[in-house]
């Protein structure tokens, strides 16, 4: 008899002990959209994947409550859609699940110079993935099979830097794009002094601008100013100044040259 109080007694210590160790269950609301439109998505279904119980979406697209561990992790599907999954991540607040449509995506698009001629043979390539294209002589291409959800386009060609940009293709059609890689090899450098008519003394802060590529500077304490890596080709310099009228100058770039452009300012009386 003494035995067997004993080993009750045991047993609802032991019950004891893993209800204090276990993780506390938490009463999770889900709110299913899709993706692209916010719609909700009425008659979804959400899955605890540690026990499997289910809870379907109402016409708002949100579930009742159903049970989960802080640590579980939920899975929602709906007809046409793709699957998604969710952490818990211990919140019992209303966890909201977006579903992106299963539909074919695709993007096509340009890859051009800044000097505008499009760039043959740059690799465009899908991050995180295998996937890519090389652009073909008027800088076109084309990826199909583009996965749903944002996703990070990388271009990559010999003489011009990297570039990464972000692209969402929406579902059921190709999503155009066109980027634009900087033309390293077909850029020079413009420099010189601004000075005041008939006196020659330096002009100091001259705001100084490339109005074509939306560039700006201003001359140091001694008149000087610069722009680097600027592309081939004319271009005119406006120049601003504190008691002088404003003037601009046209001037032509030289490939890998710096070109000096000295400007003088007529004083204001």
């Amino acid at each position: 008899m003494k035995i067997r109080a004993y080993c009750v007694w045991r047993m609802a210590y032991c019950a004891v002990l893993l209800s204090a160790c276990s993780p506390s269950r938490l009463l999770i609301t889900a709110r299913v959209t899709d993706a692209e439109t916010g719609g909700p998505l009425s008659g979804a279904l959400v899955m605890v994947r540690s026990s499997e119980m289910l809870a379907a979406a109402d016409s708002q697209g949100i579930t009742p409550g159903i049970e989960a561990g802080p640590r579980d992790t939920l899975l929602a599907t709906c007809p046409g859609y793709l699957d998604e999954l969710a952490p818990v991540n211990g919140r019992a607040d209303t966890l909201r699940l977006a579903l992106y449509q299963d539909l074919p995506r695709a993007v096509a698009g340009l890859v051009r110079s800044t000097s505008g001629f499009g760039i043959d043979s740059a690799v465009v390539a899908l991050q995180g993935t295998a996937q890519a294209a090389a652009t073909l002589a008027d800088g076109s291409f084309f990826l199909a099979d583009f996965p749903a959800g944002p996703q990070l386009l990388t271009i990559t060609c010999p003489g011009f830097p990297a570039e990464s940009l972000p692209v969402s293709a929406r579902a059921g059609e190709t999503t155009r794009v066109e980027f634009s890689l900087r033309d390293t090899a077909n850029e020079g450098t413009l420099a010189g002094l601004v000075t005041g008519r008939g006196t020659s003394a330096p002009v100091s802060d001259a705001v100084l601008r490339l109005p074509d590529i939306g560039r700006e500077t201003r001359s140091g304490p001694d008149g000087s100013y610069s722009f680097g890596r600027v592309p081939v080709g004319e271009h005119i310099i406006s120049v601003q100044a504190s008691g002088f009228a404003p003037d601009s100058v046209r001037c032509r770039v030289t490939r890998g040259w710096t070109v000096s452009v000295d400007i003088l300012l007529e004083p204001t009386r």
